[in-house]
């Protein structure tokens, strides 16, 4: 159960139409092993590391790992900016990038400093 957030552009691409790029406060976090659930510990944030298909490499199935968060509450995610999933499906995410990253700069400038 709870919100899951990928580190990796292509980590959740295939899970819906649209990607929301989002700022997230974790809270109390914990890293969780394998096979492990966060959802019974007294915190806010589970974060694990899981093995994926790389997507930007057609035809192959080289595995790669990818952070994933799982927050409880709606409210730990403050959305920045929407896309089409489609975008990181057909792997144009350069563009998604450099957003990413001058989002990045501004919530460090206004919020983590």
């Amino acid at each position: 159960k709870g919100i899951f957030l990928s580190t990796r552009p292509d980590g959740l691409c295939f899970r819906g139409d649209v990607g929301i790029i989002v700022a997230v406060l974790k809270g109390k976090a914990v890293r969780v092993g394998r096979g492990g659930s966060s959802y019974e510990m007294d915190i806010d944030t589970g974060v694990g590391n899981k093995k994926m298909r790389d997507y930007r490499v057609r035809n192959v199935d080289t595995p790669v790992y990818l952070d994933e968060t799982v927050v409880k509450q709606r409210t730990q995610c403050l959305p920045l900016l929407a896309f089409p999933a489609a975008m990181v499906q057909r792997g144009e995410w350069t563009n998604l990038g450099y957003c990413r990253d001058a989002l990045q700069i501004l919530v460090d400038a206004h919020f983590n400093h």
